[in-house]
């Protein structure tokens, strides 16, 4: 904005004519990944495609044989058609079209963060419990959060401090980049290191 300005001054024209772009309305129903038809009046014909954005000009529409094009659906026929686009649904019930959007709304939902909230495991019945009782017991405390089970080789991540199997951290680093309880960017196995506390309590249970 104000380069514009500066641009103009520069050729004495006022500033009053730079106009700011209006925001599109945040409750269009043509969200991205919305699916239509378009009737195109000068091929006398309906195309489908998929809404991407929204914006001043219109709502820009791929179509499925390639072609993009924007619209103003106030003025055009159009119908919607069924989805079958990936919906990224929180606990709460709303949903989103992509997941980094998702990702964005749980930092922020009180729902989703109640639910990571996990209850500490019960303490033992009896403190006077015999070894075989105890070793019981500790297995249900160092479960990794991946598999569920006995964790094997733990690792931490030092970024975090979130621990899981060595096995299952390197499964996940293939598939995404990022701790997989919190999500914080993880970009190889050298931020992290071996949680030898958590590794001597395996041993003797």
């Amino acid at each position: 904005m104000e380069a514009a300005t500066a641009l103009l001054a520069l050729h004495n024209l006022p500033t009053s004519t730079v106009k700011k772009r209006k925001k599109p309305s945040s409750d269009s129903p043509f969200s991205p990944g919305t699916r239509v038809s378009v009737y195109w009046e000068n091929e006398d014909e309906w195309f489908s495609g998929v809404c991407h954005n929204t914006t001043t000009r219109g709502t820009y529409v791929v179509y499925d044989d390639g072609d993009r094009r924007y619209h103003n659906f106030e003025k055009e026929e159009f119908r919607f058609e069924a989805s079958d686009h990936i919906q990224h649904t929180c606990l709460c019930g709303k949903t989103y079209t992509y997941e980094g959007w998702l990702r964005r709304h749980k930092q922020t939902c009180s729902v989703f963060q109640d639910a990571q909230i996990v209850p500490d495991p019960e303490p033992p019945p009896n403190p006077r419990m015999n070894d075989v009782a105890f070793r019981e017991y500790m297995k249900t405390v160092v479960v990794c959060p991946i598999c569920m089970d006995t964790c094997n080789k733990p690792r931490m991540i030092t970024k975090c401090g979130h621990w899981m199997c060595t096995s299952c951290l390197e499964s996940h680093l293939n598939v995404k980049k990022d701790c997989p309880i919190c999500r914080h960017p993880l970009p190889n196995m050298r931020h992290t290191v071996v949680h030898s506390v958590l590794q001597s309590i395996i041993d003797r249970v």
